[in-house]
């Protein structure tokens, strides 16, 4: 897929939230360690890092090494909450059936307890926002991403 004028423009997608459908900028992504799965993934300005659901880390076999998982709090809006890190494989980020960009040896956080698990990957500032300038158009429903020079 070529970037035009090294953008690519996404539209939000709707998703089921607070008993009602919304739109949400999030992106289809390709989430790779043994195994492979594709998702929705929300993109984050608030967040500082990459989160993956603890259900779907478990799928892609990211939880099976123990001894490369570090246990740390992570900070978000509700406060303070418990966090595995470690390093997945493969993230990829999706225009409809296209690859339009791949971050390897990716540092995400898993919510500890499942009380805090979240509804989707979440894609915070750490990988997506250094690669690529990013605009909001909420009254639009799109992001513009502009590659980076």
């Amino acid at each position: 897929m070529a970037l035009q004028n090294n953008s690519i423009t996404l539209k939000y997608q709707p998703f089921f939230f607070d008993k009602r459908w919304q739109f949400f900028p999030l992106i289809k992504v390709i989430i790779e360690e043994k195994n492979a799965t594709g998702t929705l993934a929300l993109l984050d300005s608030g967040s500082t890092n990459t989160f993956i659901p603890r259900g779907l880390a478990e799928v892609i076999g990211l939880l099976d090494d123990k001894k490369k998982i570090k246990k740390t709090l992570s900070t978000g809006a509700s406060g303070k909450f418990k966090t595995d890190v470690t390093k997945m494989k493969l993230l990829k980020l999706m225009k409809g059936d296209t690859v339009f960009a791949a971050f390897n040896s990716v540092l995400v956080h898993i919510p500890g307890e499942k009380e805090e698990d979240l509804p989707q990957v979440i894609l915070g500032r750490d990988y997506i926002f250094r690669r690529y300038d990013i605009t909001f158009y909420e009254s639009r429903k799109k992001i513009i991403l502009t590659k980076r020079k």
